[in-house]
């Protein structure tokens, strides 16, 4: 292993030739290359793997070198940490939806209540029979851990939970996954 830590600061490898630099997150090992104009990375590509390796890049060495774009190209990717997604509740029954009902008053163009509203003509009412299956809960995931060029792990975070509170008339299932009526009615 070499005394200099790729980790801490950019590396001159090659005799001083090119820069080897680990990006913040460690995900990336990059070549700099000083004179790219007349550069083949093909010539010297075990060179410079067999110097990234002493300096400790085990993970993701790339097989072919890309492109120089700018005096740079990657040698070395990392695996990125995919972290958890939360925890959803689905509606497999959409709730009713209790809205504050308004009427324009034509000449003034004031809002007022109106004396009598026929709910059951606004599409609101939504009655369910008993032991009808009315929400599902989408359990959150784990994640998936990365990994660094260095072969370090990168811990993913797991999703947050949702907790379902039941009112009166519903119930919740065993494992905490599903709600269902218990009697008849309209489901809000």
């Amino acid at each position: 292993m070499a005394t200099v830590d790729l980790r801490k600061k950019p590396v001159k490898i090659c005799a001083g030739d090119y820069v080897l630099r680990a990006s913040k997150d460690k995900l990336q090992v990059i070549l700099e290359l000083f004179d790219a104009s007349d550069f083949d990375i093909d010539d010297y590509v075990g060179d410079v793997i067999s110097e990234a390796k002493q300096l400790g890049v085990v993970h993701g060495l790339v097989q072919k070198m890309g492109k120089v774009e700018n005096g740079k190209v990657i040698i070395a990717n990392g695996t990125p940490v995919q972290h958890g997604l939360k925890a959803k509740i689905k509606p497999i029954i959409r709730p009713a939806i209790i809205n504050d009902v308004k009427e324009q008053d034509g000449a003034a163009g004031k809002n007022k209540t109106p004396s009598t509203v026929d709910f059951r003509e606004l599409g609101n009412i939504v009655n369910v029979p008993e032991n009808q299956l009315l929400l599902q809960k989408i359990p959150a995931t784990l994640g998936t851990p990365g990994k660094d060029v260095f072969g370090d792990e990168i811990p993913a975070k797991p999703g947050k939970d949702v907790v379902i509170k039941c009112g009166p008339g519903v119930e919740l299932s065993a494992d905490g996954l599903h709600v269902t009526s218990l009697i008849k009615g309209k489901f809000v």
